[in-house]
Order: C-alpha cells, then sequence, then structure tokens
C-alpha cells in the first residue's frame, strides 16, 4: 500500500494463497475490510479474494500504524494482489457507503481528507488496469472473510505492544481474568457481562 504522505508504517502480519489457476472469462470477487480501535492507537485491515462459488484464493492481513484511509489502503491492497495473481475481471465487494460513493464516482467530498483523496485516485488507477471491474454495496456479514483477518490484525498489533498479553490499559489482573482487560478497541468489553452464559464471541477473542 502506498504511503502517500510519508506517515506511519505497515507491519505484514500474515498473506496465504492457494495454487488455483486463475482464468480470463472468470469473474473474481474482492473482498477487503479497514478496522481501527476506538482510541485511534490500532488500526488494521484484511483482504480476501474469492472465485465465482466463493471459494477462497487469497488471503492476508496487516496492522498498520498510521490509521487514516485504512479501509482505502485495504481495498487498494486487495487490488494490487488480485492484479499480481493475474486476475482480469473483479467485483469489489464494499460494506461502507461512503467509500462505494468514492469508487463508483472516483470522486471524494471536499471535506475528506488530502490523504484519502489521493488513495481514492491510487484505487481508480488500479481498476483502469483490469479488464473490468465493478463495486456492490453489501452488508458487512457479506465481507466476513476480510472483517475477521482485519480483526486479527488489530489483536495483534495490540498483542505485540503489550508483552502482558492483550492488556492495553496495563489492568494486570492476578487470576487472569479476561474480563479485567480493555485495550480499546471494538471487542473488548468494559466490565463482565452480568448474564450467567458469557457470550461465546466474547469468550472466543480473550482466548486468540
Amino acid at each position: 500500500t502506498p504511503n502517500l504522505e510519508g506517515e506511519g508504517s505497515i507491519k505484514v502480519v500474515e498473506t496465504q494463497s492457494s495454487a488455483a489457476k486463475v482464468f480470463d472469462d472468470v469473474v473474481y470477487r474482492l473482498y477487503s475490510k479497514g478496522l481501527v480501535s476506538t482510541d485511534n492507537v490500532a488500526a488494521g485491515f484484511g483482504v480476501a479474494i474469492c472465485d465465482q462459488m466463493d471459494e477462497l484464493l487469497f488471503e492476508m492481513k496487516e496492522s498498520v500504524s498510521d490509521v487514516e484511509g485504512v479501509k482505502v489502503r485495504a481495498l487498494i491492497r486487495g487490488l494490487s494482489e488480485s492484479l499480481d495473481l493475474g486476475i482480469r475481471k473483479i467485483v469489489i465487494y464494499c460494506d461502507d457507503n461512503e467509500l462505494y460513493q468514492n469508487i463508483t464516482s472516483g470522486k471524494c467530498k471536499p471535506k475528506q481528507k488530502k490523504v484519502v483523496k489521493q488513495l481514492i485516485k491510487e484505487v481508480q488507477r488500479l481498476r483502469e488496469k483490469f479488464a473490468s471491474s465493478e463495486a456492490i454495496l453489501v452488508a458487512e456479514n457479506d465481507i466476513k472473510f476480510a472483517f475477521e483477518l482485519a480483526r486479527e490484525a488489530i489483536v495483534s498489533q495490540t498483542n505485540s505492544a503489550d508483552d502482558d498479553g492483550h492488556d492495553g490499559d496495563n489492568n494486570d489482573d492476578e487470576d487472569d481474568n479476561p474480563w479485567a482487560y480493555g485495550c480499546g478497541c471494538d471487542w473488548c468489553l468494559p466490565d463482565p457481562p452480568t448474564k450467567p452464559n458469557y457470550d461465546a464471541d466474547y469468550i472466543e477473542y480473550y482466548t486468540l
């Protein structure tokens, strides 16, 4: 992903691709998602490229120190990886209305920051290299591959920054109570749940 203002850095967490052959007449699917923690400290994005049957061909996740335009950076990386795979036809699945408008119009609103405007120009430049590229606005659960990868990237970044594990507030708990921790990201809870059966999703998150 180009760092257009010379700020921030990118750390590659993990990439994985299959050995599946790419065909010129197949329309492939690109899922991308950028996430920022609620305290604006950690950011990450995920990219998943699938065939027309939603079989995964490529996936990656990255943690990013520069939180500006992380959603667009995710898309740029996805488009670049698609081109590297030799894909000629692509459908971009987007769950963010503002980003969708940017993609389809090639323009940004006046209030959007300069770096985002530059990134949108890069998106348009990459799209021109495909024989066809279309953007579709979908619900968040329709980009589940990329969402999970982006979430994992933020968790990885937070864990790397703190030797105690997932304890962004340095609130060490002698009994290793996972509910005592909170890094400020979208999936941390400030207090333990009151219901007797804890939500399995939160339990899974705190055992990463």
